[in-house]
């Protein structure tokens, strides 16, 4: 995971210690990552599935 990276939990903004700290204590987590024509990657974390578009 990149610092540099925008972070969010269950579609709220976190930070990158919380978000690390986060998946530290959870192992049971869905993980998303979009990156946009290079803007920061989000980083999605979400403690139920995450549906993947097509």
């Amino acid at each position: 995971m990149s610092p540099g990276a925008e972070f969010s939990l269950d579609n709220k903004a976190i930070s990158y210690e919380k978000a690390l700290n986060f998946l530290k204590e959870n192992k049971q987590l869905s993980i998303k990552v979009e990156e946009n024509n290079g803007e920061k990657p989000q980083v999605k974390l979400s403690t139920k599935p995450i549906k993947h578009e097509n």
